[in-house]
């Protein structure tokens, strides 16, 4: 069965103009990016293969479409330096194509990481970026309504690269005196308008606000401890948001500006102006251009922190390495569990579409017999999306009976370690990982969890990748 059209008129085969190469990093919940050369002059971009069987879903299925066709006709209308730009769009009956200019310099904050030296001066220089963009973007009514540090990439590996604004996938058309209300973005990032559900692109300034808070101080300042809240995390993230930013210094961490981190009064008077509740009193785009630290006249030159530095990179360090181990886990699986748990996603999945809803999910908790299943399929943090597949199934089910013991993490690093000299290399990683993980991807997943830069991955650092707690600052 096709799925629906999305490029009218477009007939061609991406094949006849691109020659699609080997995966780029790990899929995500949208599809999953390929190289693609260009056959008439060899240029190299980037293709986001998407499958069409995620639209349908009975029960949502013009929802999602309609967001997909948003993201596109968004992507199409925008033409920015700092910007990813959508060069064109096929589809087949069974996948949408995006052909995208490729980044392949990486993540903001693991560049930051990489350089091991970083000022404010540099963070001037990268947020001026960001917010040259989101000026243009405001400018033409349209909301990012997704900021943070994952969505801006660099164009190249170079020094003095360019640096754009990625993942149009919440982007909105925001009209006047219109307010929009579907809660949308990444909690930590997320402005206390857009919990309320009534906001516009002035939200986008508040993101802004936080990825700047956390460049210069190395944590979120609405940070949580997600091993105290668990599953309730993200409503106790909300209830800090909502009491508000208070710009003043003071000992200790949290929702202020912390003494004990040296940063100039230019940049917590650029802050304060962002993380401001009051929408009204907000800075536009146009307005933060225009203030002397983001223009590099107040911004210090000084190198920030070595210890803030580290536990930036802690906060960020998602969980793309996690996901990788936990995926090669699934063996350690009682056999009958991954039978029930085959069992139990095929009853739910009723129109064999692959993914399963947020309503499928809470209306089969009841039905369950088994209270160990009942337990992993509560505990699955459902994304944006509303929907998992049967690998996050599988994976939410490892974390809960492996992940969360230390031992059965030891016997994991074991397996892994072929050699037993205490740490993983690259080659070691790729043989877990399987043959979908060519060898860039395990260098960067190796990269990610090698914290002290040594090559390799020995057992602390291992374990550091399934806590989320920043241990190099005591935030509480």
């Amino acid at each position: 069965m096709s799925g629906p059209r999305f490029v009218y008129g477009q007939t061609a085969s991406i094949h006849d103009k691109y020659k699609i190469g080997a995966q780029l990093g790990q899929p995500g919940q949208y599809g999953v990016a390929k190289e693609a050369i260009c056959i008439a002059n060899k240029r190299h971009y980037a293709v986001k293969v998407i499958s069409k069987a995620r639209f349908q879903r009975v029960t949502d299925r013009q929802r999602h479409f309609d967001m997909m066709k948003q993201e596109i006709d968004i992507m199409k209308s925008l033409k920015h330096d700092h910007i990813i730009e959508l060069i064109e769009v096929f589809e087949d009956p069974l996948d949408l194509y995006l052909v995208m200019e490729v980044c392949n310099g990486g993540e903001l904050f693991d560049r930051i990481q990489q350089r091991g030296s970083f000022s404010e001066k540099d963070a001037a220089y990268v947020l001026r970026q960001i917010v040259s963009a989101i000026e243009y973007m405001h400018s033409h009514k349209i909301a990012h309504l997704d900021l943070k540090p994952d969505n801006f990439l660099f164009k190249s590996k170079d020094d003095d690269s360019k640096l754009k604004v990625i993942d149009f996938g919440m982007a909105a058309s925001v009209q006047s005196r219109k307010h929009l209300t579907r809660l949308c973005g990444t909690p930590y990032y997320i402005a206390p308008e857009v919990i309320e559900r009534h906001y516009n692109e002035a939200c986008d300034m508040w993101s802004i606000g936080v990825v700047m808070f956390v460049m210069l101080f190395g944590f979120p300042p609405f940070w949580v401890d997600p091993a105290q809240y668990g599953k309730q995390a993200d409503d106790a993230i909300f209830r800090l948001i909502k009491k508000g930013f208070t710009p003043k210094t003071k000992a200790g961490f949290g929702p202020f500006f912390p003494s004990s981190i040296n940063v100039s009064e230019s940049a917590k008077d650029l802050i304060a102006k962002l993380l401001v509740t009051d929408v009204a009193e907000r800075l536009t785009a146009s307005e933060a251009l225009e203030h002397p630290w983001l223009q590099g006249q107040t911004a210090s030159s000084e190198p920030i922190a070595e210890h803030v530095l580290k536990s930036m990179g802690a906060f960020h360090k998602g969980n793309k390495f996690q996901a990788a181990i936990l995926g090669t886990m699934t063996d350690q699986l009682p056999k009958e569990e991954i039978e029930q748990l085959k069992t139990l996603f095929k009853t739910l999945d009723t129109n064999n579409d692959g993914v399963l809803t947020v309503n499928e999910l809470h209306s089969c908790l009841s039905q369950m017999p088994n209270e160990e299943l009942k337990n992993i399929v509560g505990s699955i943090d459902i994304d944006g999306d509303g929907s998992i597949n049967y690998d996050e199934l599988l994976k939410a089910a490892v974390h809960r009976k492996i992940a969360a013991k230390e031992e059965r993490l030891w016997r994991v690093f074991q397996k892994i370690d072929l050699n037993h000299d205490g740490t993983i290399t690259v080659d070691e990683l790729k043989n877990a990982l399987g043959s979908e993980a060519g060898d860039k991807t395990s260098k960067e997943l190796l990269e990610e969890a090698d914290l002290n830069h040594d090559g390799v991955v020995d057992y602390s650092e291992f374990l550091k990748m399934f806590d989320k707690q920043i241990d190099e600052l005591n935030v509480h």
